[in-house]
């Protein structure tokens, strides 16, 4: 009888941790859990585009809804359309997102992950060890390039700038979707890479 319950508390422990994680994000713990990140997240917006000086990025919670926000200002010379654009003092750009969308790439990972048949707990352990560093790395390539993104389009439109753009691009692949196929690919990269260490003699 053990043997035969032990699978039914695996799963239903699973499935427990699995209705957690879906309700998290909509709760005071989700802009709780992203706050500490802030700091991060700035050191990041400023290493990957230095022409911007991040002004404000803060956790916006008016209206009932949650959103991240951001504002910036240019400190350095871009060249946009083939002209240059200087720097203004007053001069300001803002972006932001639903703060919900920035958990929905590592949220993915952390559902399959967990939906995924495992070899026990101990795999479940290493999972999750890995799932860490993968889930601050989604975290990184999501909500701040998508936030930059929309700052850079912002002054393409304003220059009429209609040349291809990476970061646009980018931003624009996660919003259609992406996330769930960054999360996707994150979890089945994780449960192979794991398999692998524990084959290992």
């Amino acid at each position: 009888m053990d043997g035969a319950l032990r699978p039914a508390l695996s799963g239903a422990l699973r499935l427990l941790l699995a209705l957690a994680l879906l309700v998290l994000p909509g709760t005071p713990a989700g802009p709780a859990l992203m706050e500490p990140l802030l700091p991060a997240m700035r050191n990041w917006l400023t290493w990957v585009e230095p022409a911007f000086a991040i002004r404000s990025l803060v956790i916006d919670r008016s209206e009932g809804r949650s959103r991240l926000r951001l504002e910036v200002g240019l400190v350095h010379p871009v060249r946009v359309a083939g002209k240059l654009v200087m720097p203004h003092p007053r001069g300001r750009a803002r972006a932001e997102v639903p703060l919900a969308q920035a958990w929905q790439a590592p949220l993915v990972m952390a559902l399959l992950l967990l939906a995924w048949p495992a070899r026990g707990w101990q795999e479940l352990a290493w999972r999750a060890a890995v799932a860490v560093p993968a889930g601050a790395a989604l975290l990184a390539m999501d909500t701040p390039l998508v936030l930059l993104a929309e700052v850079w389009q912002l002054l393409r439109l304003a220059h009429g700038d209609q040349t291809f753009s990476p970061l646009v691009a980018w931003g624009e692949l996660l919003r259609a979707g992406g996330r769930v196929g960054a999360g996707l690919l994150a979890a089945a990269a994780i449960v192979m890479l794991v398999r692998r260490l524990r084959e290992r003699p």
